[in-house]
């Protein structure tokens, strides 16, 4: 709450956080009373967002309600790029600057990897008994995070391998010395979330 002009401007409702599935739609709301000439507008990680032509996916709604102003941020088919921090900012008719702001709402997407992961590679040469071999295993980074880890023949490999991410990918790496007992043995690479399971041999 604070005041403005000797007007009282309040937030009566103010956006939530949410956890969205790719694609789907979604709204955030925001009702403020008390307000004169004051500007009602939304921001997504601290800036403030430009309504285009090019992006149709994103609308603002407003309409007076009995408590207050009421706006109504829609975005459809939700992308990646649509996480972040949202929030609703008054606008001083004075200023032209931020004169109130409410917390700010997080927007986490649940998305799944490309359908092409796990990408596994393996060595180029013949493996002579002996060597030190390294098999990767290769997702994307996405929320909720992806497991990875190897078999060996349908057993479970727990040792000698390190995870790594960099960029939007997440790396599994295996390193293992070989003999010739190793000969015809199977590795697999197993890729598990909260939304599905896939394996790659």
């Amino acid at each position: 709450m604070f005041h403005c002009c000797g007007a009282v401007i309040v937030f009566e409702d103010v956006p939530s956080g949410d956890r969205i599935t790719l694609g789907e739609d979604h709204a955030l709301y925001c009702v403020v009373s008390g307000m004169v000439n004051e500007e009602l507008i939304w921001y997504k990680d601290g800036r403030q967002i430009q309504l285009t032509e090019d992006e149709i996916r994103i609308s603002i709604a407003k309409r007076e309600l009995s408590n207050g102003n009421l706006s109504t941020l829609v975005i459809d088919n939700v992308m990646q790029g649509d996480a972040g921090l949202y929030q609703c900012v008054i606008i001083s008719p004075m200023s032209g600057s931020v004169s109130s702001s409410s917390p700010e709402a997080e927007l986490l997407i649940l998305s799944l990897p490309a359908p092409e992961y796990p990408l596994c590679s393996e060595p180029d040469s013949a493996i002579i008994a002996g060597s030190t071999v390294e098999l990767t295993c290769v997702s994307e980074r996405v929320f909720p995070k992806v497991r990875l880890h190897f078999t060996r023949n349908s057993e479970p490999v727990n040792t000698r391998t390190m995870l790594t991410e960099t960029g939007n990918l997440v790396t599994l790496s295996l390193t293992l010395p070989t003999k010739k007992d190793n000969n015809g043995e199977i590795y697999e690479c197993h890729q598990y979330s909260s939304q599905i399971t896939k394996n790659h041999v």
